[in-house]
């Protein structure tokens, strides 16, 4: 008997997860939520069925991982590929056996935590962490990132109780490489008020930051709405491999900003 893939197991999850909150829940049902047929549905869960990177993608549309589990769902559908022999890749499969693997270790904090860390100077005060001349000096801080200083105090007293930073020999140090936010199929109040303040920075770099100091760009495409599950992985691969190219021993903290989103009127 092959050992179930990563795919498979995603999707049994949360089948078990519908069926304990409603005990009359059905593979139908479940099938009918990922806008699939049951029998497809059927043979993928029992191994018989290796869903294509279209379906793949149709899959993760509907199911709502965190970006982690959605990136080694695709990761165990392409890795079954190539383990069953199938000689026939398709070019979207090949792209995905190319991609590093875990090289950064993650937390993810979850929505009911990231209710308490949304305000923008946590992941602000996270990166100054790593610049050489950081001090671990709420006064300092605040005067670096341009709030209170009572702000900055409760903002690190906050992420020590979380376990996001440690106090190490007088000095503080993150317990994470990489901290995600859950489940960003959904927009929670938090993640809304964390965009919305990051926006409000971007607009305040726009007029008092130097050109040589930033980058404002935009493009507008014309794009298949039904690509838009691929768009968002490749952009939070951009933003990886963009991160670890930029992160020499000089570091000033930055915050990365990419909008994709539509400007002709949608059916919802």
């Amino acid at each position: 008997m092959k050992t179930e893939r990563y795919y498979q197991i995603c999707l049994k999850n949360e089948l078990s997860s519908r069926l304990r909150s409603n005990p009359r829940y059905s593979l139908r049902a479940f099938a009918k939520s990922l806008d699939l047929d049951p029998s497809i549905l059927s043979r993928i869960l029992n191994g018989h069925k290796r869903p294509t990177p279209d379906l793949s993608n149709k899959i993760l549309s509907k199911l709502g991982l965190n970006p982690k589990e959605a990136k080694n769902f695709l990761l165990s559908m392409a890795e079954a590929y190539e383990e069953d022999g199938v000689k026939r890749k398709k070019s979207e499969v090949k792209e995905i056996l190319k991609r590093p693997r875990g090289k950064m270790p993650e937390r993810d904090l979850g929505p009911e935590v990231f209710r308490y860390i949304s305000d923008w100077y946590h992941y602000a005060i996270l990166q100054l962490l790593q610049e050489d001349h950081f001090k671990y000096d709420t006064r300092w801080i605040a005067r670096e990132l341009g709030i209170l200083e009572m702000e900055a105090k409760l903002a690190i007293d906050r992420m020590i109780e979380l376990e996001m930073i440690a106090i190490q020999n007088g000095k503080l140090v993150r317990t994470a490489e990489r901290l995600t936010t859950g489940d960003l199929s959904i927009t929670t109040s938090a993640l809304r008020k964390r965009i919305k303040q990051i926006t409000e920075k971007s607009l305040h770099s726009l007029e008092n930051d130097s050109i040589e100091l930033r980058n404002h760009t935009t493009m507008t495409m014309a794009i298949d709405p039904e690509q838009i599950p691929l768009a968002k992985e490749m952009i939070q691969d951009f933003m990886d491999q963009l991160s670890g190219v930029l992160q020499t021993k000089k570091k000033n903290v930055y915050e990365l900003q990419i909008n994709l989103f539509p400007l002709q009127r949608t059916s919802k």
